[in-house]
């Protein structure tokens, strides 16, 4: 796959993978995979709406100016384009870090520049207009979910922070150690928030289940 960004699962066994060789789906069914180009760059992210819908994330190199820019693009079912490049960020000074659908189409991408303090949780319609932009200042986002209510859940700087459409509203209680950091996090068909976490120092991964609604201060 030449290194991947991130994963997603579709209906029908079907496997999306973000990575360097541009956008790989794989029928788990069979084995077979085919890889949609994404030009002089790479995928970082993706995910999959109910109606098979592609959208991904991916930077964008500009060989003349030794330059890119990271972009969201969206695909049908058909891999017929349905959204055309939309410019997000300068990479060398704002990076992408993650990418969510929210039950209503919209979509949900993190993204932080000058060492967390251009954060932000960037809230696009399914055109890929922006809606809303919400200050995620202090946090270094690394990956976003979004629940049923249209709740973020943006994990980074070693927790997970709850944010609605007037912002951060609080911080998800964790049992992990200071010295772990999530670095993945899913919303299961329950309810619950999966997040997948290292903890460095003491060289050893796991994978907490927490409750969306026990948030702290």
């Amino acid at each position: 796959l030449g290194g991947f960004g991130s994963i997603a699962a579709g209906s029908g066994g079907l496997v999306y993978v973000a990575g360097l060789n541009g956008l790989s789906i794989i029928d788990t069914a069979t084995g077979e995979s085919e890889v949609i180009p994404v030009g002089v760059g790479y995928a970082t992210h993706v995910a999959v709406g109910d109606d098979g819908s592609i959208y991904f994330t991916g930077y964008q190199h500009d060989p003349e100016t030794g330059s890119g820019d990271d972009y969201l693009s969206v695909l049908d079912a058909d891999r017929n384009r349905t959204v055309p490049h939309v410019q997000l960020a300068h990479h060398h000074t704002h990076q992408i870090t993650g990418l969510a659908l929210g039950p209503d189409g919209r979509i949900y991408i993190t993204s932080y520049g000058n060492g967390g303090q251009d954060a932000v949780l960037t809230i696009l319609d399914s055109n890929g207009s922006v809606d809303s932009t919400i200050s995620l200042s202090g946090e270094m986002p690394i990956g976003v979910a979004v629940d049923s209510d249209s709740t973020a859940y943006v994990i980074g700087s070693g927790r997970v922070v709850a944010v609605d459409s007037t912002g951060p509203i609080g911080t998800v209680r964790t049992d992990w150690a200071l010295t772990a950091s999530p670095v993945g996090i899913a919303i299961g068909p329950d309810g619950l928030l999966y997040v997948a976490v290292s903890n460095y120092s003491a060289q050893m991964n796991s994978i907490s289940v927490l409750d969306p609604t026990d948030l702290v201060e």
